[in-house]
């Protein structure tokens, strides 16, 4: 009986999804998703990556969708497609959506009631039940982790990124979404994670996630890497948005320091000195590091960075 109901709400999670595509407005030949195929699938596959960061493959959706299943897909498909459709996960849409029907019994005349005390402590005692529950098994929460760009202080989105969550003995890779971010849904009160790119500097975060369910962190990135990229691969106009890019977010009249080795003094640098030597591949901006910043209105006013030998 309850695998008859799973699969009634299962089909209503596919109805919704359906509606979901065609609000989006996107060409799929018919409004029934029991009907789609070729074409209708890959714009189904890449809405779902779009807006989760997974998909689902075209032999699943033969065998879930385009056939009458007698059995449920796996719980992370539908936790999946139930993020999809705007829920938290499956038993959150399955809450939502289970039709219970409640029996309204005549009430028997010969049958004593119990008293109200009785009734009272019977009440306190499943409440004192859930809260342990709840200690024991805590409830799990989304939380949405976006990456941005140290020095631009944007969303980094055309770049390669490798998030490997360090909670578990089991390292889980992940990778971000259209917008910068990627989600982890966990009962933990902290998420230790480590983010990975070619053009940006190997960091490991740490966060609290008892504040907030939106995070945002900033990775650093690796000029020297990045030069190289464009300089190899003849890409002069990114070479200039990058040039672009710096000269608007450093004041005109930022003071920018090299802290010299051995504790000999410091350099000053004027702003076209500094851009100039973040925009060439030379090996000394493969060992430059980046101490500390300061901003004031969204631009660099301070800049402290020195020659790591060690790099």
């Amino acid at each position: 009986m309850e695998r008859a109901q799973d699969i009634s709400v299962f089909n209503q999670l596919l109805d919704e999804l359906q509606d979901r595509v065609i609000r989006e407005e996107h060409p799929v030949s018919t409004s029934n998703i029991r009907k789609w195929k070729g074409e209708d699938i890959l714009i189904f596959q890449d809405e779902l990556r779009r807006k989760t960061g997974s998909t689902v493959s075209e032999k699943w959706f033969y065998t879930y969708v385009r056939k009458d299943s007698e059995k449920l897909p796996r719980i992370d498909i539908l936790h999946l497609l139930s993020q999809y459709a705007g829920y938290d996960n499956w038993h959150d849409f399955k809450q939502k959506h289970h039709q219970n029907s409640t029996l309204q019994l005549a009430p028997d005349p010969h049958k004593k009631s119990f008293p109200a005390k009785i009734v009272l402590v019977s009440s306190l005692a499943i409440l004192a039940i859930l809260v342990l529950i709840w200690a024991i098994f805590p409830f799990s929460s989304t939380h949405q982790i976006c990456i941005q760009d140290h020095d631009l202080r944007l969303p980094i989105t055309e770049r390669p990124l490798h998030i490997t969550i360090l909670n578990n003995k089991e390292r889980l890779q992940l990778g971000i979404d259209s917008s910068g971010c990627f989600k982890w849904k966990t009962a933990a009160n902290n998420l230790r994670f480590e983010v990975r790119s070619p053009y940006y500097k190997t960091d490991t975060f740490y966060l609290n996630l008892n504040r907030q369910n939106t995070h945002k962190v900033d990775l650093k990135t690796d000029d020297y890497a990045l030069m190289l990229y464009y300089y190899s691969n003849g890409k002069s106009k990114d070479w200039q948005k990058r040039k672009s890019q710096l000269e608007e977010i450093i004041d005109d009249q930022a003071i920018i320091m090299e802290v010299l080795p051995y504790q000999i003094g410091i350099n000053l640098y004027e702003k076209s000195e500094f851009i100039n030597k973040l925009t060439t591949p030379t090996r000394s901006l493969q060992r430059m590091e980046i101490i500390s910043t300061q901003y004031q209105n969204e631009r660099i006013v301070k800049l402290k960075f020195r020659q790591n030998d060690s790099l």
